[in-house]
Parts: C-alpha cells; structure tokens; sequence
C-alpha cells in the first residue's frame, strides 16, 4: 500500500495583496498536499483581511512555535534578507517574492545559506511557470527564430493613487530596478542565460 505523502505545513509572513489573492486562496485548494499553519502579521490590525483563526501576531512568534515546513514571503523587498536569513535558520524552506534581496551580497549570503542548510529557497516570478513563457522559450530553443541577438521588454505599472505605495519608497525597496524592473531582468537571464554582464544603462526621470 503506498504511504501518503506527508502535508507540508505552510506559514506566511505578512497579508500582502498577492497573497490574500493569489496564494493563500491557492494553498487552499490543495489541503491533500499543504496545511495552511497561520499567518503572520506586525500587529492585530489586520484582522479585517485575515481568517482570524489564521492570525498570528509576531513575524517571530510564527516561524519559532508552529513547527513550519515552509514559509511563503510577500513582505517588501527590504525586509526579504533579514526574513528569508531567519527561516532558513530555522530549517525552514522558504518562497519568497521577488526581489530576493536588496543588493547581490544579500542574494549571495541566503543562497549560501540555504545550500549549507540543504534548504528549498525560491524567489517567486509568476511569470516563470506560466504556459505563454515556455511557449516562447521552446520557439527560442528550437531555433525558429534564428541566432537570438537582441531581448526588447518593458514592464510598468499604471500610476498608483497611493502615494504612500510601497513601489514608490525606495528604503522599502521599491523603485524602478528592484520592484518593476526585475521582470525585465529575469525574462532577460531565461532568455539569454545567467551569464549577463551590464555594460549600459540609462536612467530618465520624469518626476
């Protein structure tokens, strides 16, 4: 008879939008493969978006008393090094949102971290696992289109009405490279392959 498979008991850290509609609602649907632990919060003011029963006060107080398999990160880009570097710590594998850290020693320490740990660390872009993007790359690895000499992409958000978004706050770790210019970035490296050396760039400012 085959063993079931254990549920993997799942945290996540902050309610941040792609999470209260995109992930958690997504966790849910598989209770035969994950087991949604609680979710975590600064404070308790947040009681209006979360399942109150989910609702744990305390970033810490989650990953140190729940027995966490895993941990899902949505926190801003600025928080993501001190976060990531506490679960993996823990022996927790970690998902988190893109950017995984603010600068390439931050990237480098967690990914050193979790192959010392043994640990899963994956920086989530939605994008990645999509069907249009492996449509795309089998059309680029089959050779239909020739030798690839040049990648053009954009990627932008409509004005926010908030201003206090936190896409607009550099100390959070917003801005054009770490929040909307990392999908460039990334569909770059799929593209072209990790080994990308930027040799131009041009900034253009229209505040």
């Amino acid at each position: 008879m085959e063993e079931k498979a254990k549920k993997i008991r799942i945290g996540v850290l902050g309610a941040a939008n792609i999470a209260l509609r995109s992930v958690i609602p997504a966790i849910k649907t598989l209770p035969e493969r994950y087991e949604l632990v609680g979710i975590g919060s600064r404070n308790a003011s947040k009681k209006q978006d979360i399942d109150q029963q989910k609702l744990i006060v305390g970033y810490d107080n989650l990953l140190d008393n729940f027995s966490l398999d895993a941990v899902y990160i949505p926190l801003p880009n600025s928080l993501h090094f001190e976060w990531v570097k506490k679960a993996l710590e823990r022996e927790i594998h970690v998902l988190v949102e893109k950017s995984l850290g603010c600068s390439y020693e931050e990237v480098v320490e967690l990914n050193d971290l979790a192959r010392q740990k043994n640990l899963v660390l994956v920086e989530n872009f939605q994008f990645r696992f999509h069907s249009q993007l492996k449509y795309i790359l089998d059309v680029v690895n089959e050779g239909k289109l020739g030798e690839l000499r040049i990648v053009r992409s954009a990627f932008c958000f409509p004005p926010f009405p908030d201003k206090e978004n936190i896409r607009y706050k550099v100390e959070l770790g917003g801005g054009a490279l770490l929040d909307a210019g990392a999908y460039p970035v990334k569909i770059s490296q799929l593209l072209l392959g990790n080994d990308l050396e930027v040799t131009s760039a041009v900034l253009n400012n229209y505040n």
